[in-house]
């Protein structure tokens, strides 16, 4: 018998159905309710061989035990993915009017996908069960332009909790309620409150806040303030200090509104104060001492027909602060608060600049000159401004106090120069525009020799800092390095 067997080396084509694969946007088998849910059908996949590509999606689903409703059918990217939320107080299965679809109190819903090739090849069908549920206990809160929650209302719209604060975040007794809501810790600035062995302490992140005494329990890393414990900047109303770093405008306020109302109410403070400041300095020096004024100038005279500075402060001082009275209002009043500045503090700024000095190798230069053309532009008629840069930097590209930037050189390469305006005074003979620049050249300098540096230097808070008056911020700044 003759046998023969017969062996073909000719393949089958390959026709494989493809496979859907239904990947939602949340882990888990359970969905809130009202809540949109994305599910993706991108990674269903064709089985030929060769890159075959899927081209067309069904998606459908079923409330309960119900008939499954087809809800999306098409090809292309567009219904490669589906999106839909769950209603479980409608009774419709067609979208409710916020677009979610009824289940008529039914909690148990399924998503069915089934997906074409491009060969005109169907898949088999794939699910995903998932549970409808309700949030128990939502909250909502509502809160201030600082933050501060000030009522706690429950998923029915009834009020749950409520809290008055005092300026620090100290709550009102009487005003405050929380006893549906026992668990709200949430306060002030939205600051989480630790109660724990009645401690009442604002955990602000980096430091702990103390809402009585409106006062950091740690010292300041940023060193933003005169004293390393204040709260931003003792104005709670108008800014906040989130992180325990640094003070921040008020909640949704634009930067700039928010620097143009701080300076505003510096300069309604600055005037309010004035009288305040007159008596501190003592009525002889409401016009500047005569006989201080004329032995500075007596003692400059060398040095100015010199160099054109007076150096005896170990920092360089325009000669024209030195010259007599002209008549002109504002140019004099300067004039004035330059002698009394120095009289007040020239020798502990000679102490502060020169030799053995904390900031011995920083220049240091009071110009008696209007401000440049681009500073002057942002500065709105201000009497004066300090700047400072680089050693060896033109003084044009140097920055403004008010200007937050990163720095990459150290203390013995700052230079600054204050620009003291003739045109412009403080337009009270209490106030004094060269001890409020010293205090910038003091806080820019402080900032720079900081040992975390480099950190920003400037900053628009300056005036915060500084406070409504600068001989308060200078006699403190001195004591604390007993000067």
């Amino acid at each position: 018998m003759l046998c023969s067997l017969y062996v073909s080396n000719t393949a089958t084509a390959n026709n494989l159905p493809p496979t859907a694969v239904i990947t939602p946007n949340f882990s888990g088998s359970q969905i809130y309710n009202g809540e949109m849910a994305i599910f993706s059908a991108a990674n269903s996949y064709d089985n030929d061989e060769g890159g075959d590509s899927i081209t067309s999606y069904r998606w459908a689903v079923r409330v309960g035990s119900g008939s499954y409703v087809t809800k999306k059918y098409g090809g292309g990217s567009t219904y490669q993915t589906y999106t839909i939320c769950f209603d479980l107080d409608a009774t419709s299965h067609s979208p409710t009017p916020d677009g979610c679809m009824g289940t008529s109190g039914n909690s148990s819903v399924t998503i069915r996908l089934e997906v074409w090739d491009d060969e005109g090849s169907k898949s088999s069908y794939t699910y995903k069960s998932l549970t409808v549920i309700d949030r128990a206990n939502r909250k909502y809160f509502i809160k201030d332009h600082l933050g501060s929650i000030r009522s706690t209302i429950d998923q029915n719209g009834d009020v749950i909790g409520y809290d008055d604060y005092y300026p620090f975040g100290l709550g009102m007794p009487g005003r405050s309620n929380n006893t549906s809501n026992p668990n709200d810790t949430y306060k002030f600035t939205g600051a989480e409150l630790d109660t724990e062995g009645n401690l009442g302490i604002y955990h602000m992140n980096a430091r702990g806040m103390d809402p009585v005494t409106g006062r950091f329990l740690q010292l300041d890393p940023m060193q933003e303030f005169a004293s390393p414990y204040v709260y931003a900047g003792n104005n709670p109303v108008s800014l906040t200090d989130p992180t325990g770093m640094s003070t921040e405008c008020n909640e949704g306020e634009k930067e700039e509104d928010c620097r143009a109302r701080q300076h505003q109410e510096n300069v309604e403070e600055d005037n309010q104060r004035a009288n305040q400041d007159a008596q501190m300095l003592g009525a002889g020096w409401a016009m500047g001492s005569t006989a201080g004024r004329n032995r500075i100038k007596n003692n400059s005279k060398k040095e100015e027909q010199q160099t054109g500075y007076n150096t005896d402060y170990d920092i360089s001082i325009d000669e024209r602060f030195f010259d007599d009275p002209t008549g002109d209002y504002h140019s004099d009043q300067q004039k004035e608060d330059m002698m009394r500045m120095l009289e007040v503090y020239g020798d502990r700024i000679k102490k502060l600049f020169g030799k053995g000095g904390r900031f011995e190798n920083v220049d240091v230069t009071f110009e008696f000159e209007a401000y440049p053309l681009e500073l002057s532009r942002n500065l709105n008629g201000n009497s004066g401004v300090a700047t400072y840069g680089k050693k060896g930097t033109p003084v044009s590209e140097f920055y403004s106090s008010l200007k937050a930037r990163f720095v990459d050189f150290g203390i013995d390469e700052l230079a600054l120069f204050v620009y003291i305006s003739p045109n412009n005074s403080e337009g009270t003979q209490a106030k004094s525009t060269p001890m409020h620049e010293l205090a910038h050249v003091l806080l820019i300098a402080s900032h720079v020799a900081f040992p975390s540096h480099p950190i920003p230097v400037g900053n628009p808070n300056q005036h915060n800092i500084i406070g409504k008056t600068p001989v308060t911020f200078l006699d403190d700044y001195f004591e604390a390095l007993n000067y």
